[in-house]
């Protein structure tokens, strides 16, 4: 049992006061980093307390020993999110098409928890995006019109729903579609032979010609080295990892663990031979 969990259920005003997003008031571009981070141009946030730092997000809780918990808590909700703003990112910021890649498109796959969390949240992308690294790359066209970002979700516990888009004052937009019922391989497969569900078509699936329809892949802790759920993934993974779409798009993992991790890694050197899994933890 989770135990910053239980502190949340009997501390539940406490609880909710961590988990409130701090205003954007006091970001600006001008100001995104620190002195340090503006003489190291390379400088990305890689921990969520350097994050909680930048963004000034308070923790409340009157008894400080429960501090640990209040962190735990809100670890939860900006797990996935911040996955995506301390990961990926940073390899956008950094590429060469920078100037001109204002809008992103992500495919969450196997999508679960992270398809029913609240919008705000995912909104911390598109902060990051404009007042950090914004800040720190002077090209960045981010830092004038911000990160439209675009984040689908596929999985067999994903509940259809209309589109979500928010917009970001000062710059930038975030956009939830939830795309399919089912698992990725199917709706690449029905969506070629234009299958229809209940009277919904399914949206239109990217070709491997198109190569930059998606610009990363995301599995949220997929457990695709699990001896329960390998023969489940196979299929989807043959066809993300084969020969034919490794250059599509690059692919991100999270793990519950540092042996879930371990055990994916292993899952996915047999497709990558040549190029062994990066881990990092965050």
């Amino acid at each position: 049992q989770d135990l910053s969990l239980v502190w949340a259920s009997t501390h539940r005003e406490e609880a909710q006061a961590c988990l409130n997003r701090p205003t954007t008031d006091h970001l600006s571009v001008s100001n995104a980093v620190t002195p340090e981070a503006a003489a190291a141009p390379s400088r990305i946030i890689s921990t969520f307390e350097e994050y909680w730092a930048w963004r000034g997000w308070n923790f409340p809780v009157k008894n400080p020993e429960h501090e640990k918990h209040a962190h735990n808590l809100v670890t939860h909700v900006l797990s996935e999110p911040m996955s995506v703003g301390m990961l990926l990112l940073p390899q956008i910021a950094m590429a060469n098409s920078i100037k001109t890649k204002s809008s992103i498109r992500l495919c969450c796959i196997g999508a679960r928890a992270e398809a029913m969390l609240p919008v705000e949240y995912w909104m911390e992308i598109i902060l990051l995006a404009k007042y950090y690294y914004g800040g720190i790359q002077p090209d960045c066209s981010w830092k004038k019109k911000g990160l439209h970002l675009t984040v689908d979700f596929i999985g067999p516990e994903v509940l259809r729903r209309p589109p979500i888009r928010q917009i970001c004052r000062g710059g930038g937009s975030l956009t939830l579609q939830w795309l399919y019922n089912g698992k990725f391989h199917e709706y690449m497969d029905h969506s070629k032979k234009g299958y229809v569900s209940n009277g919904v078509a399914v949206p239109s699936a990217p070709s491997p010609e198109q190569n930059a329809s998606w610009d990363a892949m995301i599995l949220c802790n997929p457990g695709i080295g699990h001896s329960y759920l390998k023969h489940e993934w196979k299929p989807t993974l043959d066809l993300l990892l084969s020969n034919d779409h490794q250059h599509r798009t690059p692919l991100l993992l999270t793990a519950h663990s540092w042996l879930d991790a371990q055990r994916d890694g292993l899952v996915l050197t047999d497709y990558l031979l040549e190029q062994a899994p990066l881990y990092r933890e965050n």
